[in-house]
């Protein structure tokens, strides 16, 4: 009984709200693309992943109002108190907008609903990976300097985790010729990308239990 109603409880926490279910979503994306690389027929697979990733991208057209709505809530600058930081949250955020506008964009080009001429090189789904991998890059530099301004906790650990595992897949989805783009396996793809979702997954489920009994005691 006790197990079931655990296992409620976790169902409940991770359909609470549009973050947990991208990132349910996502470590199922990554499953299977891993588990690809050792079926006898990886296409099939592929091709679901695919399909899941689309619905990723669907049901973001949906959650990206509210998520933004959600950063400007809490204000575009940081609240460190160190104005470097404050300001690097500020792009961070910029970025975190505008990722979902050109990922949408980029969807509707790929089903040739808009047309888009490449700017700088770069489709859409390339600016995409731009947007992605410079708000990675600074959530990298914020975790270093609290690195070394605090005793790092194992959550600190984990987040450098899951941000080096995104950053490597960000810039390896960019067009030939930036850093590694290109250059990175499929099964290494899988792999970063399944660690960084179990890590978000965890950090999202810790969240919500933390919160509960908070308002459990009150």
């Amino acid at each position: 009984l006790d197990f079931v109603m655990g296992a409620g409880e976790l169902v409940d926490i991770l359909c609470s709200d549009q973050w947990a279910r991208d990132k349910c979503i996502r470590t199922a994306v990554y499953t299977i693309r891993l588990l690809a690389n050792f079926h006898p027929e990886p296409k099939k697979l592929r091709a679901l992943s695919s399909i899941m990733s689309q619905a990723r991208v669907v049901t973001r057209f949906v959650d990206s109002p509210q998520l933004a709505a959600s950063l400007l809530r809490s204000g575009l600058l940081g609240k460190t108190g160190n104005p470097a930081l404050d300001w690097l949250t500020a792009v961070q955020n910029v970025c975190d907008m505008l990722y979902y506008p050109v990922e949408h964009l980029a969807f509707l080009s790929d089903l040739k609903i808009v047309r888009f001429r490449c700017l700088r090189g770069l489709d859409l789904w390339g600016w995409s990976c731009v947007f992605w991998g410079i708000s990675i890059t600074i959530s990298l530099i914020q975790a270093l300097h609290k690195l070394s301004t605090t005793r790092p906790s194992q959550d600190d650990i984990l987040l450098m985790v899951r941000e080096v595992a995104d950053l490597i897949n960000a810039v390896g989805w960019m067009p030939s010729g930036v850093l590694w783009a290109g250059k990175v396996p499929p099964r290494t793809v899988a792999v970063l990308g399944l660690v960084s979702s179990l890590i978000g997954l965890r950090r999202i489920v810790r969240a919500r239990l933390a919160r509960k009994r908070a308002k459990s005691s009150e």
